[in-house]
């Protein structure tokens, strides 16, 4: 079994832990993408791009216990994270959580009566990133990138890998904006020329690099907001190249979106990689010159 989603199970409740092992016996040699547990539902389990329930029904028992050990013990120390819909324990295993929000005006306060949990487990896959990689190197290094997929298409595997292609392949100085602390890995804390930014606000993060690392490439996660879109645009006049993500079915859907088709505008982007997985878990590319769009 490997080793991120043994270090998962021993984090569940028995039961749950004993349901998804039986399930795993009949996958073959596909692998576990996420643990979904929900009260008084089925345990299901997401295997590729296939949902498979197993024979197991959750209680409140099985998901507070979960719950807990996924927190260490320790809920307060994961409420600002639970707050935005997740938390992180160990390298770069993110929980979706889900639950009962007390807010005061826009803003949530707490969080309680949680009723789901979504396990994702990130596998590593060396060199996936590559036919990037050469791009941006025959660039001069110098190539402005957005990578798109739809959640769950292997984005953030692929600029974990990239990050370390560019920093140890490339010998560039790389800064990591790493907001849900599941970009970096083991592997990527070992480099030598990364600096790692972990739960950061991403404008913050992109300014203390900029103004305090001089860095060559900033690798960021997931742009969500306008803001996030304007602190890109800072990015772009100090002359720093990036690489980001963003959700997206295709290119047009894409440039729907409010920050992106700022950023689009301004020609912050050389280059849009849409990342397609087919239902054998094949990984495919399509590029996209900013010209072009």
């Amino acid at each position: 079994m490997d080793n991120i989603l043994a270090s998962v199970l021993d984090r569940l409740d028995s039961k749950i832990k004993s349901a998804i092992l039986n399930t795993v016996s009949s996958c073959g040699d596909k692998r576990i993408n996420e643990i979904r547990i929900r009260e008084q539902s089925r345990l299901y389990l997401t295997v590729g791009n296939e949902n498979i329930a197993c024979d197991l029904m959750v209680d409140r028992q099985m998901l507070n216990r979960t719950f807990e050990e996924l927190c260490s013990g320790t809920l307060h120390t994961h409420m600002e994270s639970i707050k935005n819909g997740y938390l992180i324990f160990n390298e770069g295993i993110r929980v979706g959580v889900a639950g009962h929000a007390l807010t005061e005006g826009n803003v949530i306060s707490n969080v309680f009566d949680v009723t789901s949990l979504n396990i994702r487990i990130p596998y590593p896959i060396y060199g996936i990133s590559e036919r990037i990689y050469e791009k941006i190197r025959s660039e001069d290094f110098f190539l402005n990138t957005l990578i798109y997929s739809l959640p769950g298409a292997g984005k953030t595997t692929m600029i974990r890998d990239l990050a370390f292609l560019l920093a140890n392949k490339g010998n560039r100085r790389v800064a990591i904006i790493d907001t849900r602390c599941e970009i970096s890995d083991e592997r990527l804390h070992r480099c030598d020329n990364v600096d790692i930014y972990s739960a950061y606000p991403k404008a913050q993060a992109m300014e203390y690099a900029i103004r305090t690392m001089n860095p060559q490439y900033i690798i960021c996660d997931e742009i969500g907001s306008l803001e996030e879109a304007n602190s890109l645009l800072s990015v772009q006049n100090a002359g720093v190249p990036i690489v980001a993500t963003a959700h997206s079915r295709n290119i047009i859907e894409l440039m729907r979106r409010k920050n992106i088709a700022l950023l689009h505008e301004n020609g912050v982007f050389d280059v849009y990689v849409g990342i397609r997985r087919s239902a054998q878990d094949k990984i495919s590319f399509l590029f996209c010159n900013s010209g072009e769009v």
